[in-house]
């Protein structure tokens, strides 16, 4: 009787280890991507070159500096568009951008905030990356008035599309969303490069593999250059 106890006992304890075991096995999970891939797409999600948050906040100072500031509307909503295309060694880009802005004055007139929301759409071409998408950039841009040397965003960045992810001689088809809240981007007026500012982001979408969701965040270390990081690890990106 008493070897019947032990091994039903045995017994007990082998099949709650083999429930543990696949519990355990259960809540390790795969990424239909890795984490490079995701920082790649992240990187070209952010690099002016691919016509990236970068062109988005480059063109707008660009533009306010040589054009909208020489005659300021105060108070009333503006739209513009452009065509942005890019034609490089290594990146290929053709994208079409939509802009509307309000500027708010104080009481002399003098510029001192905006309003600004940008849409745009188009494709974009590296060795890895052949990506379809579309993007929206919402933000309040301070610094307008003159004696301010730079503009600060405070935004929200979304990209959303279809990447064909070549690895390894394989290319995969890849849906993506990237979402990014920026916080005190400060763009020069001279430059028009990012010289800093801070954000967090996520990355999710999916392949015939499966799907996959990573988040992190984002230093702009000014030099065209950004540190991301997720999950612990730092990637020093190109925002060129």
């Amino acid at each position: 009787m008493k070897k019947s106890k032990i091994l039903f006992a045995l017994v007990i304890g082998l099949a709650m280890f083999s429930c543990s075991d696949d519990d355990d096995n259960s809540m390790v999970e795969t990424q239909a991507i890795t984490e490079e891939e995701a920082v790649e797409i992240v990187e070209k999600s952010l690099a002016e070159e691919s016509a990236g948050l970068e062109e988005t906040t480059y063109e707008y100072a660009k533009t306010y500096g040589e054009e909208i500031s020489l005659n300021v509307q105060c108070n009333q909503p503006v739209t513009d568009s452009y065509m942005y295309s890019y034609n490089g060694t290594l990146v290929q880009a053709s994208y079409d951008f939509n802009w509307d802005f309000t500027i708010t004055c104080n009481a002399l007139n003098v510029p001192q905030s905006a309003t600004f929301n940008s849409s745009g759409s188009g494709t974009y071409t590296t060795p890895r990356i052949e990506s379809d998408d579309s993007s929206t950039f919402m933000a309040t841009v301070t610094g307008l008035q003159p004696t301010s040397s730079v503009l600060t965003y405070n935004a929200t960045f979304e990209r959303v599309g279809t990447q064909q992810l070549t690895t390894n001689q394989t290319t995969r088809t890849v849906t993506s969303d990237f979402d990014a809240t920026l916080v005190d981007l400060v763009v020069g007026k001279s430059d028009y490069e990012v010289d800093s500012g801070t954000g967090t982001f996520t990355l999710t979408g999916s392949t015939n593999q499966g799907n996959f969701s990573y988040n992190g965040s984002i230093v702009f270390n000014g030099n065209q250059t950004a540190t991301l990081t997720i999950n612990g690890n730092q990637y020093t990106i190109d925002l060129n």
